[in-house]
């Protein structure tokens, strides 16, 4: 890019709330947890936009990376497609936004990439959503959850996969197991990380790590997470 380029342009009527900016060199084996928000990443002075991560995966060690981890409501709303049809996808922003691949590629190059994060997601985009998620993150069963934003179990499922690209139970089983490695990473021991997560017993939190991330809790410990090395900011989701 040429370093004579123009201020970059201010953050407002983007349509994209920020909740939290992450600035990182990944080291070999460092894993990113499956994750309902989705990204805008700069890499190599390119835009992509990372889908919902319905499993964790590996980060490409060495090159540094950049991203503003969004509120998945708010790109639902922006974009106008279901958003489970960018699961596990990571597609150039410009094929998806090309009015905002510019301005927020600007931004990345200015240093300014932070100014997307606001104070409290845009969850006026679907308040009953983003009501269901909090719920859902909060313990509450998926039934009890559908019965407070008065669905039927079927059009909560449907309606919970179109906002956020995952189904209702998977982003339970996700949260719970992000919990669960938050307490062990901050001093738990693993059986006692599982119970206070609400997982069964510790063989039961080994078993879901497994499924959503091929790994052990005791292997993930110490290789997880975006947070190395990171600017961090607020998020709800």
């Amino acid at each position: 890019m040429n370093a004579a380029r123009a201020r970059p342009p201010e953050r407002a009527g983007f349509g994209l709330t920020g909740l939290m900016y992450v600035r990182v060199r990944p080291e070999p084996g460092r894993i990113a947890l499956p994750d309902m928000c989705c990204d805008v990443v700069w890499q190599g002075e390119r835009l992509m936009l990372a889908g919902p991560a319905s499993r964790g995966h590996a980060m490409v060690s060495g090159e540094k990376v950049e991203l503003v981890n969004v509120d998945p409501l708010a790109l639902r709303n922006l974009l106008g497609i279901p958003l489970d049809e960018l699961t596990d996808q990571r597609v150039p922003l410009a094929d998806l936004l090309p009015a905002l691949d510019g301005p927020l590629s600007e931004l990345f190059f200015h240093g300014r990439a932070a100014d997307l994060v606001v104070p409290m997601p845009a969850s006026g985009h679907d308040a009953r959503m983003a009501k269901a998620a909090r719920l859902i993150r909060a313990g509450r069963g998926i039934r009890r959850a559908a019965d407070d934003i008065a669905f039927s179990e079927r059009q909560f499922e449907r309606r919970f996969r179109d906002a956020f690209g995952l189904s209702p139970n998977r982003f339970r089983r996700i949260m719970r197991l992000r919990h669960a490695v938050e307490l062990a990473k901050n001093g738990e021991t693993l059986s006692g990380a599982a119970a206070i997560a609400g997982f069964a017993d510790q063989p039961h939190f080994t078993r879901e790590a497994r499924a959503l991330t091929g790994h052990s809790p005791a292997a993930l410990l110490p290789n997880v997470g975006k947070l190395q090395d990171s600017d961090a900011a607020t998020r709800e989701y």
